[in-house]
Formats: C-alpha cells, sequence, structure tokens
C-alpha cells in the first residue's frame, strides 16, 4: 500500500506515494488553488483540507534539523510521485490525530506503536475508524498507559479477525445466491464454495479457549448443573456472535453437549450411522448422527450451521412465507431416514445391534420403532415481523409429530428457562 508515516519530533506526517505522477501533481495543484476548508479523500481511508496539505518547502523546513525516525523513506517527501500531509501531534506520549482525517473520531494512538496503514485499514478499503465512529463512540486510545486505552495486542487481535478479502467474496457470492435463486436457478453454488472456504480457514485458538470448547468438562461430578448451563449458554452466545469463525463439526460438538442436557433421556450418540436403502438392499443411506435413549429407542438429528436460512423473506406464496430449499431439503432427507429405519424393521435392529454391540450399555438393545428426527439449523431472532414469525412456527407445528425443528435462537431460550428454574 503506498501509505508510509513519518515522524518529525513531535509531528506525525501521512505520505501518499502513486506511481501515476501526473495525478500526483493533479493533487498538488488542486490542494494548492482549492478552498482551504473543501476535503479530498485518499485511498478512500483519509481525508485531507488544504489546513493538513504540506508544499515541498514545507517539507524541506520540517526535514531541516530535525532528526527523522524513518530517514529510509524521506525521498517520499521530495518525490514527484508522492504528497504529504499533518496527521497528528505527540501530546502526553500519544499521537493525537486530526479527527477530519480519520472518520472523525478522536484518535489517539501511544507513540511506542508504530505507524502503519493497516491500523486503518480494513479488507476492501474499509475505514475501521469511519466503523467504529458508526457505532458510537466518538473517542479511541490504542496502546499507552490511559485507563480507557485498548491494548494493543487486543487492537492486534482484533485487526486479525477482520474477513479477509476472499473472505467478503465468498460470502457476498453466497447471499446474492440466496437472494437470486429464490427467482433463477443457479449453476454456481456460492454458498457451497463459501462454506468450503470457511471450513479450511485455521480455527483461531486462543478464541476457542476464551469460549471454554478446549476445557469443557461435562462429566465433572463436582460442577453444579446449574453452572454447567450457564456455562454452555455463554459458549453458545459468543460462538454466535462470530460465528462464522466456526466449522460445522464444531457446532455439532457445541449442540450434542446442550442436547444432552435439554434431552436428559439420551445416553449414546453414535455418527456415521448407516441405514439400509429400502429400494436397494445392496445401498445404504448415512445419517450423520443417531442419538439412543435408556431404553434403546433411537433418533435422528440433523444438525446444520446457524447462517443458513429458515424461511424465505423475499418471496410469498398467496401472502404467506414458506421455508427455503435448505429447510426443506432438510426436512425431507430426516423424513427419508424415519421410513428406511421403520421399513428396516427386525432385520435392522439385528443388523445395527450386532455392529454396535460393543459400544452399548450393559443391558441396552437399539430399537427403531417409531424414531424421531431432530432438526438445528439458523436463526429465528432477526426475523422482522409477526407473519414471518408465525408462519415458521405453523411449519414447526406441521412437523411435530415426527421431526422437532429447533434454531439457535431456540436452544439459547430453552437453557436459560432451565437454568431460571433452578
Amino acid at each position: 500500500m503506498p501509505i508510509h508515516f513519518h515522524v518529525f519530533g513531535a509531528l506525525a506526517i501521512l505520505s501518499y506515494t502513486s506511481e501515476q505522477d501526473s495525478y500526483i501533481m493533479r493533487l498538488h495543484q488542486e490542494f494548492i488553488h482549492t478552498d482551504a476548508e473543501k476535503e479530498i479523500s485518499i485511498t478512500r481511508i483519509y481525508t485531507f483540507s488544504q489546513l493538513q496539505y504540506l508544499t515541498r518547502d514545507n517539507c524541506k523546513n520540517l526535514v531541516e534539523g530535525v532528526e527523522n525516525e524513518s530517514n529510509v523513506l524521506l525521498k517520499e517527501l521530495f518525490s514527484d510521485y508522492s504528497i504529504s500531509f499533518k496527521v497528528a501531534n505527540l501530546v502526553n506520549g500519544y499521537y493525537k490525530f486530526i479527527p477530519s482525517v480519520v472518520g472523525g473520531i478522536e484518535l489517539f494512538i501511544s507513540k511506542d506503536i508504530q505507524l502503519k496503514d493497516k491500523i486503518f485499514r480494513a479488507s476492501r478499503d474499509i475505514s475501521i475508524m469511519l466503523k467504529i465512529v458508526q457505532l458510537g463512540y466518538d473517542y479511541l486510545y490504542i496502546g499507552g498507559d490511559h485507563e480507557n486505552a485498548i491494548v494493543w495486542d487486543t487492537y492486534k487481535e482484533l485487526l486479525k479477525r477482520f474477513p479477509t478479502s476472499t473472505e467478503l467474496t465468498r460470502y457476498s457470492g453466497k447471499r446474492i445466491s440466496e437472494v437470486l435463486h429464490e427467482f433463477f436457478p443457479s449453476s454456481v453454488d456460492w454458498e457451497e464454495k463459501y462454506r468450503r472456504y470457511m471450513s479450511r480457514r485455521e480455527t483461531n485458538t486462543a478464541m476457542l479457549e476464551n469460549q471454554f470448547l478446549q476445557d469443557l468438562d461435562l462429566n465433572t461430578t463436582v460442577m453444579q448443573e446449574k453452572k454447567k448451563l450457564i456455562r454452555l449458554r455463554t459458549t453458545l452466545e459468543n460462538m454466535l456472535s462470530s460465528s462464522l469463525r466456526f466449522k460445522e463439526k464444531e457446532w455439532q460438538s457445541m449442540i450434542f453437549e446442550i442436547l444432552r442436557l435439554l434431552f436428559p433421556k439420551y445416553c449414546k450418540v453414535f455418527k456415521e450411522f448407516r441405514i439400509q436403502n429400502p429400494s436397494n438392499a445392496r445401498s445404504h443411506f448415512r445419517s450423520d448422527f443417531v442419538m439412543a435413549d435408556y431404553d434403546g429407542f433411537i433418533d435422528i438429528v440433523e444438525i446444520k450451521i446457524p447462517e443458513i436460512s429458515c424461511m424465505s423473506s423475499t418471496r410469498k406464496y398467496r401472502n404467506n412465507y414458506f421455508p427455503t430449499k435448505e429447510l426443506s431439503g432438510t426436512i425431507i432427507q430426516v423424513e427419508n431416514y424415519i421410513y428406511s429405519l421403520t421399513y428396516w424393521g427386525k432385520n435392522g435392529e439385528l443388523a445395527i445391534n450386532k455392529k454396535y454391540q460393543n459400544e452399548l450399555p450393559p443391558g441396552v438393545a437399539l430399537r427403531t420403532v417409531s424414531p424421531r428426527g431432530i432438526i438445528i439449523m439458523g436463526r429465528n431472532s432477526d426475523f422482522n415481523t409477526d407473519k414471518l414469525k408465525l408462519d415458521f412456527e405453523l411449519i414447526k407445528k406441521q412437523y411435530r409429530n415426527i421431526i422437532d425443528i429447533l434454531t439457535y435462537d431456540d436452544l439459547l431460550r430453552r437453557l436459560t428457562t432451565l437454568i431460571n428454574a433452578y
């Protein structure tokens, strides 16, 4: 990025360099001849007026007799390919930035921090400071010993968590694809591309530690049940606040711990559970998860990520909202598994008990009588109309005799209800 900062005594200067000297010369002329209060944006992040603009003579006067902390870059101040501006003054150990330059915020950065463009810029030339202002903050201290300062290491971690350009591209394609798919068939599955990309991203280990995922121990006998529930709820809330950071397997692991408390009848979980295809004895369906209760009765569980939409909020049929293809497809998938288990009958029970006999508690045999389904997917806290909420509840009631459809927000509410019952 052609942005560099220089420090001359108590003054911090920003230099912008471009390979097109004609463009730089036009900028020089514009600042020289423009109104003093007219503001001009540089690289979409910084905004300058004639008050901050430095002529070549200004730069020469600054350099004379003043030791510069980045002498290797001094040539930028006098290059035909660069233009420079005053951005901050050193006050009480902090670089105090001119608010109009950095999105209108009163910004203070510790003198111990090397000024770099990445402090101010996120992917796709998004101004971090402007976003902070839009959140309602009018000042920010970074580093140093001010009582309200953000620790520098914390701010660097914040920068790392911003989405990359590739992630933004995948997500934009996914969201556009979701909207367009309601009207047009799509040959490119952007949603799948986005999920594959996110699953390859390395999980932030520090985040997982902070959210208790690595040391979560629900089998300990010394932890009270209420503390378990509170801890699980906190972990789930933290995960949902940055849900794109987690892979589907991590969601599944987390949700199973919650299901064991919300549905204590289940004592065993089977992964990659094979179910014979009733129309072809040589082929099988493979359910991701099956849960067995203490009497051996088994139920099908499908867990999807929270970003999957449950309801189409952009289209209606006769003024009614309807489920998305993801929810409809998952319902059909679970119904097929339930039908196949039931059709398999006694032969199926013999087959699965033989396969899992070493994993079952003593005296428990698996049974395929009247299996049910549980689907965990999506959110419903962002449903913006009462009609949308009502139609979703009607869909849930329609299948309630064989399938429980729960959103991640439903799990949070049930955990809270259970906590309050203690």
